[in-house]
């Protein structure tokens, strides 16, 4: 189920093959095995030092933070952000993705609208997934987006697979849906907030035939 908080309204924001139940998260035991960044992130459009990717201390979730991830209207037509992140899995264990969460930041008059297009690939080429979505004024606040994954949707990786994250996103508006005023970003924008960005989470299962 992907939902959309802006400004403190709920709005469902329907997506294809999605499953209707809310899916509950995985437990991860403390001290069991865990994901890590193999290298750091190649990028192509993100503005050296703009970012930061980080591994959460338990392992089982990744993000992508963002300094200055904006696009403003009346100036920009769309700005984009590609990164790819190796991961290293424990050995004997494949990762799957069953939620993704953005969080950003709009300020938008009546009748102004902004574009968030998001796509990722998780290990090999064709197990990907792209989000689309429509911000309207008026606002000026944050907002969240939850894309939550029920099973079969991504395939697992890992057992022997390169295990990597590829990430695509572009910030934009339409000609004459933007004023010089307006702006959408994934960052925290006015420093008060919430740091924003994007969190894949995962969990680890041990490949058939593999002893943890």
């Amino acid at each position: 189920m992907l939902r959309s908080v802006i400004g403190g309204a709920a709005a469902v924001l329907a997506t294809a093959a999605v499953g209707a139940s809310a899916i509950a998260q995985p437990a991860t035991a403390r001290g069991g095995p865990k994901v890590r960044l193999a290298a750091a992130a190649t990028n192509n459009g993100c503005d050296a030092g703009a970012y930061n990717v980080t591994v959460s201390p338990d392992g089982t979730a990744l993000s992508i933070l963002f300094d200055d991830f904006v696009v403003h209207g009346g100036q920009e037509i769309a700005k984009r952000c590609t990164l790819s992140i190796p991961l290293n899995l424990p050995e004997g264990y494949s990762l799957g993705v069953y939620q993704v969460d953005y969080r950003g930041y709009a300020h938008l008059a009546e009748r102004e609208a902004a574009l968030f297009t998001v796509d990722y690939v998780v290990g090999p080429r064709g197990n990907g997934r792209g989000t689309r979505h429509r911000l309207r004024g008026p606002t000026d606040d944050s907002f969240t987006l939850t894309d939550t994954l029920r099973p079969g949707i991504l395939r697992r990786i890992g057992c022997g697979e390169a295990a990597k994250i590829d990430f695509n996103a572009v910030l934009g508006f339409r000609r004459g849906e933007g004023s010089s005023e307006a702006l959408l970003s994934l960052d925290s924008a006015d420093g008060t907030r919430a740091p924003g960005g994007v969190t894949f989470k995962f969990d680890l299962k041990p490949c058939q035939g593999s002893r943890p």
